[in-house]
């Protein structure tokens, strides 16, 4: 994956992520992980590969195919088992005392 789908890639884990953004000041409202909705992604775009390979290998070189088919497939049931882990991250540089204008809850990102 690091060679071939994401070169010169890094994915820090939660803990360094939070440790230098409060290093930076920043403070952390919100953790969210993403990993149940990365496993469904992936498995779907996986399928919708499969469903055109014929259309594809004509787009793409043989090794790049199996590469991809084998990232999706490969990561959806990494994602699903919870070998791999994605999360988002909210914080907010605060300027001033004070609460921040922040909503309450996330549902906000939902509409």
């Amino acid at each position: 994956m690091e060679k071939f789908v994401f070169p010169h890639t890094e994915l820090p884990h939660l803990h360094t992520i939070i440790r230098e953004m409060a290093a930076q000041n920043f403070e952390v409202y919100d953790v969210e992980s993403l990993r149940p909705h990365y496993a469904r992604t992936l498995a779907h775009w996986s399928r919708r590969l499969e469903g055109t390979l014929s259309a594809a290998q004509m787009m793409v070189r043989d090794r790049t195919l199996r590469v991809w088919r084998t990232y999706l497939a490969g990561s959806s049931l990494a994602f699903s088992q919870g070998w791999l882990n994605v999360y988002q991250v909210i914080a907010t540089g605060q300027e001033a005392n004070g609460l921040t204008e922040l909503p309450l809850t996330r549902a906000w990102m939902y509409r």
